[in-house]
């Protein structure tokens, strides 16, 4: 019995201790599934309309941090997108800068192309300038010139005693003066009354004298080779007696007179010889028995031609190319017919260059009325284009090459086979190519255009060639 109350007493407690102890272990479970059931619930009862939250928060230790891994790979993945995301937008960035750059590349580059034809049209204009200026100045030397001339012969006329501007007249040269004076007197008296005889010979040292003598038609006679050695110490009257005989035994040349007679002053075996016409030295230039018969020896000097210096020429009119000073065959004659005169030679006066069409020459003339016409009307027909005539100036001064830009040569003859700049004194380029900023002459080295008449070199060359042509 014990053993049996024993086994039923003691086999009651553990069957309800083991009892309690699966309650405790199932109530977590129940209690879970009774949550899952209410979201389960809550999620059916959100179709119908009803905003509740149907995901659970993810569950977090007590220090605040996820404590599933998938949810921090979630967040690392969210951060990577977020990140790709700002790289896409800086990309995107950065292109829309590129295309900004390469379009300010295109401006600026459209700007350099608009600055090089700025550049080009500025250089052309300065070109036209420098030419308009050059063409100035030949017209402001022209007037100094002209000036001077009519200096020259105001004091002519003063010193000749001839009044000034009668009735508003121009006042003529001194050969004029006397000419009118001629004409208007009595014969063989002045307006003051005293005797005349055409044209005296004059004092050849005088102004007077010279410009009377320019203005004269007149012949030059060399008797340096006669015969005869007494022409050298003989007095200009006894030498003129004896030309008008010589004259007067040819029947071609009887009525001819000798108006006047000049020795040269640097050669007394020389001597001028004027007349009242260019009829009469023509006709005595092509009828000299009387010289060769009466003055054995002696020869007549070559023609004389009167030049005149014309400005404005466009060159093409004239020349045979841009690059040099040659003139047309043809064009002495049509010059010549275009204008009424004869001509015997035009020679070019300004440099050759190709950027400059219009430029100066100097046509020598056969008669001296041909001159004094031109130089009244002061212009000049060259086909049809209009040019401006003025007294031709011989400029003295040493001879120098515009190629290599030394002197005693001429540009035509030059032994160097390059260019030199006039401007920088470099070779390989002219001064109108010339791009440099600094100057210096090619001749003496100094920081100055070689062109410049102050330079050393220059007034050297100027002072040997006036020595050499004085003696």
């Amino acid at each position: 019995m014990e053993g049996g109350d024993t086994t039923e007493v003691t086999g009651a407690p553990t069957t309800r201790s083991n009892t309690s102890r699966a309650e405790r272990a199932f109530k977590p479970t129940t209690r879970f599934s009774q949550e899952t059931s209410d979201q389960t619930s809550d999620r059916t009862s959100g179709t119908n309309g009803e905003s509740r939250r149907v995901i659970p928060e993810a569950s977090s230790n007590n220090d605040g941090k996820p404590s599933n891994t998938s949810d921090q790979l979630s967040l690392i993945l969210q951060l990577l997108q977020n990140q790709a995301k700002v790289v896409e937008q800086q990309g995107r960035m950065i292109e829309q800068q590129g295309r900004m750059i390469e379009q300010q590349g295109k401006m600026i580059e459209e700007q350099g192309r608009r600055l090089e034809g700025h550049m080009k049209d500025t250089k052309a204009q300065f070109a036209a300038i420098n030419e308009r200026v050059d063409h100035m100045n030949d017209r402001f030397v022209a007037i100094d010139q002209q000036l001077l001339a009519l200096n020259e012969r105001l004091n002519a006329l003063v010193n000749a005693g001839t009044p000034l501007g009668i009735n508003g007249a121009a006042p003529l040269s001194y050969a004029g003066v006397l000419r009118s004076n001629l004409k208007s007197s009595p014969a063989g008296t002045t307006s003051q009354g005293t005797p005349v005889t055409n044209i005296c010979s004059m004092n050849p040292s005088s102004s007077a004298s010279q410009q009377g003598a320019a203005a004269s038609p007149s012949i030059s006679i060399d008797f340096s080779g006669s015969e005869s050695t007494t022409y050298r110490t003989d007095k200009p009257g006894a030498v003129r007696r004896r030309i008008d005989d010589a004259l007067a035994g040819q029947e071609a040349t009887g009525d001819i007179k000798c108006g006047g007679i000049s020795r040269n002053p640097k050669d007394a075996n020389k001597f001028k010889v004027f007349f009242g016409d260019e009829g009469q030295v023509q006709t005595v230039r092509q009828h000299n028995e009387w010289l060769t018969t009466r003055f054995p020896g002696a020869k007549l000097l070559a023609e004389q031609w009167y030049p005149v210096r014309i400005d404005g020429v466009y060159k093409f009119a004239v020349l045979n190319d841009s690059h040099s000073t040659k003139v047309k065959e043809e064009a002495v004659k049509q010059v010549g017919d275009e204008n009424g005169v004869a001509i015997h030679k035009i020679q070019w006066l300004s440099k050759p260059n190709s950027d400059k069409t219009y430029g100066s020459m100097v046509m020598y003339l056969a008669r001296r009325e041909d001159a004094i016409k031109l130089l009244q009307r002061g212009m000049v027909d060259i086909e049809g284009e209009t040019a401006f005539a003025r007294r031709y100036e011989r400029r003295v001064g040493p001879v120098r090459c515009y190629k290599c830009h030394q002197f005693n040569h001429i540009a035509a003859r030059c032994p160097s086979p390059v260019d030199v700049c006039g401007r920088c004194a470099e070779s390989g380029h002219t001064a109108r190519d010339c791009t440099s900023t600094t100057t210096k002459c090619v001749t003496c080295g100094g920081h100055h255009s070689t062109y410049d008449r102050n330079c050393r070199i220059y007034r050297m060359e100027k002072e040997k060639y006036a020595t050499h042509h004085h003696e």
